[in-house]
């Protein structure tokens, strides 16, 4: 639920860095003797953020196969284990 929100702060925020950065090299090239006739301009238009049904089934299948990995691998460890040695690990 939160994806939406979430992709959006982080694209923005991307994005901002991007412009700051092309600001940064744009003074950084200002003083430079040899310079292009053309300079390259920079637009950023916007962010569109976009959260599809499928991309959500995308997600939750990949949360439930990470479960199921690592209830499995937790499993297969207690199961390789003596009732016995467990139990004297408990107490």
């Amino acid at each position: 639920m939160a994806a939406p929100a979430t992709s959006k702060i982080t694209a923005s925020y991307l994005v901002q860095q991007q412009v700051q950065q092309a600001d940064e090299q744009s003074v950084i090239d200002e003083g430079k003797v040899a310079k292009s006739a053309e300079d390259s301009e920079e637009t950023v238009t916007g962010v569109s953020v976009i959260v599809t049904p499928e991309l959500m089934l995308y997600d939750w299948f990949g949360v439930a196969l990470l479960v199921v990995i690592s209830v499995g691998a937790a499993g297969i460890l207690i199961a390789r284990k003596n009732p016995k040695d467990i139990f004297s690990e408990i107490s």
